[in-house]
Protein backbone atom coordinates (compact mmCIF):
# COMPACT_ATOMS: atom_id res chain seq x y z
CA UNK A 1 0.00 0.00 0.00
CA UNK A 2 2.89 2.65 0.83
CA UNK A 3 4.48 1.82 -2.64
CA UNK A 4 1.40 2.90 -4.10
CA UNK A 5 1.22 6.29 -2.38
CA UNK A 6 4.47 7.04 -2.73
CA UNK A 7 4.11 5.91 -6.56
CA UNK A 8 1.07 8.45 -6.92
CA UNK A 9 2.86 10.95 -4.89
CA UNK A 10 0.44 10.81 -2.22
CA UNK A 11 3.01 10.40 0.73
CA UNK A 12 1.99 13.52 3.03
CA UNK A 13 -1.12 14.59 2.08
CA UNK A 14 -3.53 12.80 4.14
CA UNK A 15 -4.29 9.54 2.04
CA UNK A 16 -5.28 7.60 5.46
CA UNK A 17 -7.55 10.72 6.91
CA UNK A 18 -11.77 10.40 7.38
CA UNK A 19 -13.75 8.27 4.41
CA UNK A 20 -14.78 11.00 1.47
CA UNK A 21 -18.21 12.05 1.81
CA UNK A 22 -20.47 13.00 -1.21
CA UNK A 23 -19.36 16.07 -1.83
CA UNK A 24 -15.68 14.38 -2.25
CA UNK A 25 -16.61 12.81 -5.46
CA UNK A 26 -15.53 14.36 -8.90
CA UNK A 27 -18.35 15.86 -11.29
CA UNK A 28 -19.05 14.21 -14.32
CA UNK A 29 -20.25 16.81 -17.24
CA UNK A 30 -22.42 14.88 -20.07
CA UNK A 31 -23.53 16.68 -23.27
CA UNK A 32 -25.77 15.32 -25.82
CA UNK A 33 -26.02 17.13 -29.25
CA UNK A 34 -28.84 16.14 -31.55
CA UNK A 35 -27.12 15.84 -35.53
CA UNK A 36 -29.48 16.96 -38.30
CA UNK A 37 -29.26 16.06 -41.59
CA UNK A 38 -27.55 19.11 -44.04
CA UNK A 39 -27.43 18.89 -47.87
CA UNK A 40 -30.10 16.61 -48.14
CA UNK A 41 -28.00 13.42 -46.90
CA UNK A 42 -30.62 12.25 -44.93
CA UNK A 43 -28.17 11.49 -41.91
CA UNK A 44 -29.34 11.79 -38.37
CA UNK A 45 -27.75 11.13 -34.74
CA UNK A 46 -26.85 12.06 -31.66
CA UNK A 47 -23.32 12.54 -30.00
CA UNK A 48 -22.41 12.83 -26.45
CA UNK A 49 -19.41 14.39 -24.86
CA UNK A 50 -18.73 13.58 -21.58
CA UNK A 51 -16.01 14.71 -19.06
CA UNK A 52 -14.99 14.68 -15.18
CA UNK A 53 -14.54 11.86 -12.69
CA UNK A 54 -11.33 10.77 -12.72
CA UNK A 55 -10.62 11.64 -16.01
CA UNK A 56 -9.40 14.73 -17.39
CA UNK A 57 -9.91 14.27 -20.83
CA UNK A 58 -13.32 14.40 -23.04
CA UNK A 59 -14.93 11.71 -24.31
CA UNK A 60 -16.89 11.69 -27.51
CA UNK A 61 -19.29 9.46 -28.78
CA UNK A 62 -21.38 9.44 -32.38
CA UNK A 63 -24.14 7.53 -33.38
CA UNK A 64 -25.69 7.82 -36.81
CA UNK A 65 -28.40 6.96 -39.08
CA UNK A 66 -28.69 6.58 -42.40
CA UNK A 67 -24.88 6.24 -43.48
CA UNK A 68 -23.72 3.34 -45.64
CA UNK A 69 -22.41 -0.17 -44.79
CA UNK A 70 -19.54 -0.06 -45.18
CA UNK A 71 -18.64 4.03 -45.60
CA UNK A 72 -16.04 5.94 -42.84
CA UNK A 73 -16.67 9.71 -42.89
CA UNK A 74 -14.91 12.37 -41.01
CA UNK A 75 -16.53 14.05 -38.36
CA UNK A 76 -14.73 17.02 -36.06
CA UNK A 77 -15.98 20.08 -33.97
CA UNK A 78 -15.72 23.40 -35.45
CA UNK A 79 -16.27 26.55 -34.08
CA UNK A 80 -19.20 28.16 -35.03
CA UNK A 81 -22.89 26.76 -35.61
CA UNK A 82 -24.50 24.81 -38.11
CA UNK A 83 -26.21 27.86 -39.29
CA UNK A 84 -22.34 29.67 -39.83
CA UNK A 85 -19.52 27.40 -39.63
CA UNK A 86 -15.93 28.07 -39.86
CA UNK A 87 -14.49 26.07 -42.19
CA UNK A 88 -11.67 24.36 -40.58
CA UNK A 89 -11.95 21.48 -37.70
CA UNK A 90 -10.83 22.78 -34.54
CA UNK A 91 -10.99 19.41 -32.89
CA UNK A 92 -10.64 16.12 -35.61
CA UNK A 93 -12.73 13.62 -34.64
CA UNK A 94 -12.31 9.61 -35.53
CA UNK A 95 -14.16 8.92 -38.77
CA UNK A 96 -17.95 7.56 -38.04
CA UNK A 97 -17.17 4.14 -39.63
CA UNK A 98 -20.97 2.71 -40.17
CA UNK A 99 -22.63 5.84 -38.37
CA UNK A 100 -20.53 5.48 -35.10
CA UNK A 101 -17.29 6.59 -33.90
CA UNK A 102 -16.02 6.97 -30.52
CA UNK A 103 -13.23 9.99 -29.40
CA UNK A 104 -10.99 11.25 -26.96
CA UNK A 105 -9.37 14.58 -26.75
CA UNK A 106 -6.72 15.28 -24.52
CA UNK A 107 -6.97 18.84 -24.85
CA UNK A 108 -10.63 20.22 -24.72
CA UNK A 109 -12.75 21.38 -21.46
CA UNK A 110 -16.67 21.04 -21.56
CA UNK A 111 -17.38 24.53 -20.17
CA UNK A 112 -15.72 26.31 -23.03
CA UNK A 113 -17.36 24.52 -25.59
CA UNK A 114 -20.98 25.34 -23.94
CA UNK A 115 -19.24 28.81 -23.53
CA UNK A 116 -18.46 29.87 -27.07
CA UNK A 117 -20.07 28.30 -30.27
CA UNK A 118 -19.05 25.34 -31.71
CA UNK A 119 -20.93 22.46 -33.78
CA UNK A 120 -20.24 18.39 -34.04
CA UNK A 121 -20.07 17.78 -38.11
CA UNK A 122 -19.99 15.14 -40.45
CA UNK A 123 -18.61 15.27 -43.29
CA UNK A 124 -19.69 12.94 -46.83
CA UNK A 125 -16.70 10.17 -47.31
CA UNK A 126 -16.78 10.99 -50.98
CA UNK A 127 -16.87 14.97 -50.72
CA UNK A 128 -14.94 15.84 -48.04
CA UNK A 129 -16.16 20.05 -48.42
CA UNK A 130 -20.10 18.72 -47.89
CA UNK A 131 -21.64 18.71 -44.89
CA UNK A 132 -24.16 15.74 -44.61
CA UNK A 133 -24.74 16.04 -40.15
CA UNK A 134 -24.35 18.56 -37.89
CA UNK A 135 -25.68 19.56 -34.52
CA UNK A 136 -24.61 22.78 -32.14
CA UNK A 137 -23.01 21.66 -29.06
CA UNK A 138 -25.59 24.24 -26.57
Amino acid sequence: MLAIVAALGLVGQGVAGPPSTATDKPTVTSIRVRLIAQNHSGQTGSAELLQGGPWPQVFVTLTMKGIRRGTSEPAEIRRGTCAKLDTKAAYTLTNATNGDTSSTLDEMQLPGLQADKYAIVLRDAKNPSTVVACGNII
